[in-house]
């Protein structure tokens, strides 16, 4: 964890924005684990709260890309919060090589999934319906500047692992077998359903419980946060990783059950006139995109460092615990695409 910043030098920085905000009396700061800012912080004052976060120069990028987002979002009422200039106009302060910024704050709060309602699951799929939809219909969205997400970066991903297949042998993290019976699955949906499937809108892709903010009396979802991540591509990409999030963390029939509702949630054409077989297939492709990357993250670390500060063990039953995680989604669901 970051060293605590005093609070006169918080007050000192908040300074520096709009000098609405500044003008406020901050009467309690609240400090936050940050996933992708070195410091995060809740400002309260009678009137209002804010967010104030820390990034380093390698994080800036991916905010300049949520400011965009965010505010073209506002623009057309769909919830979020609300980016807060400088005095400059600019978005960041800089103070010794960190790069402060300021947002509104959204009341609600991330929620662990074992507390998911069937209101949480179909007003997820309403508000990721919503930024789908104003993707393909305002031209704002579509001229932000924002990165491609491509399917082929996931292909990229697949070989890269199947080229790992006598390592992770080696290590015990899988069976040869497996890859020979289950990845066919996946390569085989992904030419037939996926390939050619030509729909883009902007794509939150970090859709995880800590982005999710939830009312915890209704418990509808309010609104998707951090979008440092946002890119453009194939929507069902979001869908996927939302899916993802029951199976992640409910039990296989829970999961199964909350993702038939979710998937009955969206309204709009551009879900409901896709060939089902096609979102099914998009779910064990993204799914095991994203498994697979997160067991050669660890796969690297095994190999930058071994058993550098007594982490080997660790690595290695990471990847397993991961890997075990998809085989056992991936065989479930094996039956009901065959």
């Amino acid at each position: 964890m970051p060293n605590l910043i005093s609070d006169s030098e918080i007050l000192s920085i908040i300074s520096n924005f709009d000098a609405s905000i500044a003008e406020y009396e901050i009467i309690d700061m609240e400090k936050y684990q940050g996933w992708s800012s070195k410091y995060l912080y809740l400002l309260v004052s009678a009137d209002d709260n804010f967010i104030l976060k820390a990034k380093t120069a390698d994080q800036i990028d991916g905010y300049d890309n949520e400011v965009k987002v965010c505010n073209a979002l506002l623009e057309i009422g769909i919830p979020g919060r609300r980016p807060i200039l400088t005095k400059s106009g600019g978005i960041f302060y800089e103070q010794n090589g960190l790069h402060w910024c300021l947002m509104t704050y959204i009341p609600g709060a991330p929620s662990h999934v074992n507390e998911y309602t069937e209101n949480t699951v179909s007003s997820l799929a309403a508000h990721i319906d919503q930024y789908v939809v104003a993707s393909t219909s305002q031209k704002k969205l579509k001229n932000l500047g924002i990165r491609q997400t491509s399917k082929q970066d996931g292909l990229k991903i697949l070989g890269q692992f199947v080229s790992e297949k006598s390592f992770l042998e080696s290590v015990g993290v899988l069976k040869g077998s497996d890859l020979d019976t289950l990845y066919p699955l996946i390569n085989e949906g992904y030419e037939k359903f996926l390939k050619n499937l030509r729909i883009e809108s902007i794509l939150h892709n970090d859709m995880n419980p800590r982005n999710i903010l939830i009312d915890h009396k209704s418990k509808n979802v309010i609104s998707l946060i951090d979008w440092d991540h946002v890119g453009y591509g194939n929507p069902l990409k979001d869908v996927s990783d939302a899916v993802a999030i029951f199976y992640d963390f409910l039990s296989l029939q829970d999961a199964l059950k909350y993702k038939k509702l979710f998937y009955k949630s969206f309204t709009s054409p551009w879900f409901t006139e896709i060939n089902p077989m096609a979102i099914e297939y998009a779910f064990l492709f993204y799914f095991t995109v994203a498994k697979w990357q997160a067991v050669l993250f660890y796969l690297n670390l095994l190999r930058e460092y071994d058993n550098k500060y007594g982490e080997r063990d660790r690595f290695i039953s990471e990847m397993k615990q991961i890997y075990a995680k998809w085989k056992s989604v991936i065989v479930a669901l094996s039956s009901a695409t065959n």
